[in-house]
């Protein structure tokens, strides 16, 4: 699926989730993921979950930002709503996402691993052949 597509069908199905940018809220605006695809799947999955949470505890997610930071998912979130223990579900799916996103390609979903070369990157062996700067690449363990 073409990045921008990916990003505008994200955005389009969960819009109530997103802080927008000087309140932007236009019915085509795209929120602005700063990431591969391959970490908008588990985005994907990530925002599923914490509608269910929302509909079973009345707890709502505002994600304020996405983005890579030192090779891995960064999400910045507040949560609002009663229920703690919601508060702390919600904590615990995005925590998941952001540790999955150290064993996803960042660019394909496919399993991969954090390597360094001028900077932290999570790629799976297919994506690191396609860009040589990752060959013989140091890991972080």
């Amino acid at each position: 699926m073409p990045e921008r597509r990916w990003r505008a069908l994200l955005t389009q199905r969960y819009r109530d989730f997103f802080d927008w940018p000087n309140g932007h809220r236009r019915a085509d605006a795209v929120f602005p993921f700063i990431h591969g695809h391959g970490w908008g799947i588990l985005l994907w999955r990530m925002l599923r979950v914490l509608r269910q949470l929302q509909q079973e505890t009345g707890v709502q997610t505002t994600i304020r930002d996405v983005q890579e930071k030192w090779g891995s998912l960064c999400i910045h979130y507040t949560t609002t709503g009663e229920s703690m223990a919601g508060h702390r579900l919600a904590e615990q799916i995005i925590a998941n996402a952001e540790q999955l996103s150290d064993m996803t390609c960042e660019l394909c979903g496919r399993p991969g691993h954090l390597s360094r070369v001028g900077w932290w990157r999570t790629l799976c062996p297919l994506c690191a052949a396609m860009d040589g700067r990752y060959r013989g690449a140091s890991q972080r363990d």
